[in-house]
């Protein structure tokens, strides 16, 4: 999996500011945090009363937006008396009352922030030890008592700044990684921001982005895309575009999230259209690379692995790379889901000793920035276990895949697709181990409970072709049968070839098993006929595994120089991996020269992931 480029969790914004400040507090290298609370609690009133953070740098344009927003009659007076000098005295009363009106509305505001201060102030005051001798609550611990306090003094707190403090600490829960307690109370905040519509278009698309990231933190793609629409017209709504060209620091994190969503979809071209433009409008703010920018070139080289594009997509990867680095220190947070998706694309296009590399830099930075209990390490874990299961590395992958599932499960609960994900591939480690009852046991827990929809699909025929491999691996050919039907009635109705190939040349198998030859070449020939460019050659479509399954087959019904030959091709493979020789229905070919340099070679690629 990929991890969601969330730029709103590092751009120096309102937004990204509670995260900043959050992560700072919790960093694992103790003088990287505050010196005290006293400390704490000041640099979260500059965020309320938006003042620049200490937990960002000094940028000079972080700190001039923020002027801008404490001073917003005097800024846009400004504006508006430049614009005066240039065009004369005839805007000068419209300007007067523009000014008028925004300074009443900066009055407002600033009163909603300076409330918003005093409730987090006073729940942050909980945290020092001479309130509560012996007690050290967490930050998570602090948030919780913020949300019942908040249910506490509903009456005597304005509605909209009720709203502000429920917002703010569902930030501060998701800079935790706490994505339950946060998406309750954006939900919360979400009836309310609809409801004042028209005269809050900004914090309702606040709201939307936040829950737009949760939806894309549990895989959720089609909630993800509805609410990252959803924030891009209520930002429109809020004069932050001209025309169709959104030009807000929300409007691109809304660009961001709703590729990321649309690519996970499948809506490989909407998912582009959409990063061009983002890449379009970072590129206007000027020369310097922005994150923006490199967030976008990282997607599209994402996005050309999945269309197998993988010339194109090295080149956008290095571009993203480059970029990052020009922008943030070497151990900033946003490395870290850099090199994880850099090591996916690394493993996707066969490079194994780099993808498990860069896997392991990344745990590195989150190690560095992150609380030990935050789901984003489950990304990286994932990534770097798929990397030592097909260096043979089992067990060691099976600890990864066991370490994530318990942190989503903490953050996002048992529903959701990147756990049954994990949990799919944990099943994956047990075939291989030849643990087929705890297999079988596993995979028929997680079909009855997998969400039957669009986004689940290739999940779903992963697990059932996996189920027949456990019953197979027990000898219980009838019902391994039935479930490839299964699988097979599936992909065919989703009209996926790649799927139904597999299917055919499982079911090829399974007949031989049962003594049945002729209805065993039936399926492996249609097998062959699903790839076009299996009409000349027999090839199937290009995937290892299916190779390796043809070659299984060629070679129980003796075609043993055509089975060596597909062996050879899956090993090169960029989808190769370490148990391709690994099985006992080849054992036909274990005298034949082909087959030691097989072995040789294997070996080699082996011993590149243990050094």
């Amino acid at each position: 999996p990929c991890v969601c480029w969330n730029l709103q969790n590092f751009k120096q914004t309102p937004a990204g500011s509670i995260d900043a400040v959050v992560l700072k507090a919790l960093a694992k290298d103790r003088e990287q945090r505050y010196i005290s609370v006293s400390d704490f609690a000041a640099d979260l009133r500059r965020y309320l009363s938006d003042q620049p953070v200490h937990a960002t740098p000094p940028h000079w344009r972080y700190r001039l937006r923020k002027w801008a927003k404490r001073n917003r009659a005097l800024a846009l007076a400004t504006g508006i008396a430049s614009v005066a000098v240039g065009l004369g005295t005839a805007f000068g009363i419209s300007g007067y009352m523009q000014a008028h009106r925004s300074a009443a509305e900066a009055k407002v505001a600033q009163s909603e922030a300076e409330s918003t201060a005093e409730f987090m102030l006073d729940l942050f005051k909980a945290a020092d030890p001479r309130r509560e001798p012996g007690k050290d609550p967490t930050a998570r611990d602090l948030l919780a008592r913020g949300v019942s306090k908040l249910q506490d003094q509903s009456q005597a707190l304005a509605p909209k700044v009720r709203w502000r403090v429920l917002e703010e600490i569902a930030a501060a829960s998701i800079a935790l990684g706490d994505y339950r307690s946060a998406e309750a109370q954006l939900l919360t905040a979400l009836s309310a921001r609809e409801q004042e519509q028209p005269s809050q278009p900004k914090r309702l698309a606040f709201v939307l982005d936040r829950l737009s990231f949760i939806a894309l933190q549990r895989s959720d793609w089609a909630q993800a895309i509805e609410r990252s629409r959803a924030s891009l017209n209520a930002l429109a709504r809020s004069g932050q575009h001209h025309a169709t060209r959104y030009t807000s620091d929300a409007a691109l994190r809304a660009l961001n999230n709703l590729a990321f969503a649309l690519k996970n979809n499948s809506n490989f071209a909407e998912a582009k259209q959409t990063l061009r433009t983002l890449i379009d409008l970072s590129t206007e703010r000027g020369p310097v690379p922005n994150d923006y920018l490199a967030g976008a070139e990282l997607q599209m080289a994402m996005i050309n692995i999945d269309l197998e594009e993988f010339d194109q997509a090295i080149v956008s990867m290095q571009k993203a790379v480059h970029m990052f680095q020009q922008i943030h220190p070497p151990n900033h947070p946003t490395f870290a889901a850099l090199y994880n998706n850099a090591s996916l694309a690394q493993r996707r296009v066969g490079n194994l000793a780099e993808a498990l590399a860069l896997a392991e830099k990344s745990r590195g930075i989150q190690d560095i920035n992150m609380p030990q209990l935050h789901p984003g390490r489950a990304e990286t874990l994932h990534n770097e276990a798929i990397a030592r299961l097909r260096f043979g590395q089992l067990e060691q992958a099976d600890r990864q895949l066991t370490e994530a599932i318990a942190l989503l499960d903490a953050s996002l609960g048992p529903q959701n697709t990147k756990r049954w994900m994990r949990v799919e591939a944990r099943a994956s480690i047990a075939i291989l181990q030849k643990r087929f009852t705890d297999a079988a046991r596993e995979l028929e827990v997680l079909l009855g409970t997998i969400a039957i929809d669009a986004g689940t699909l290739r999940l779903r025929l992963s697990a059932i072709q996996k189920l027949a491999l456990a019953q197979r691996g027990l000898g219980d050919f009838s019902s391994a049968l039935v479930t490839v039907e299964q699988a097979r009635s599936l992909a065919e109705t989703a009209n996926q070839p790649r799927d139904q190939a597999a299917n055919e040349l499982l079911l090829a198998l399974l007949q031989l098993d049962l003594k049945e030859p002729y209805i065993a070449a039936k399926h492996y020939t249609r097998a062959l006929e699903l790839d076009p460019r299996c009409v000349d050659q027999p090839c199937v479509l290009d995937q290892a595994n299916l190779h390796f399954t043809r070659a299984h087959y060629l070679a129980r019904v003796g075609q043993n120089q055509a089975a060596l030959a597909a062996l050879r091709v899956a090993l090169n493979h960029r989808d190769w991996s370490a148990d391709l020789l690994d099985h006992d229905g080849l054992k036909s070919l274990h005298q034949d020269p082909e087959w030691k340099l097989l072995q040789q070679d294997l070996a080699r690629r082996i011993a590149v992931g243990q050094n």
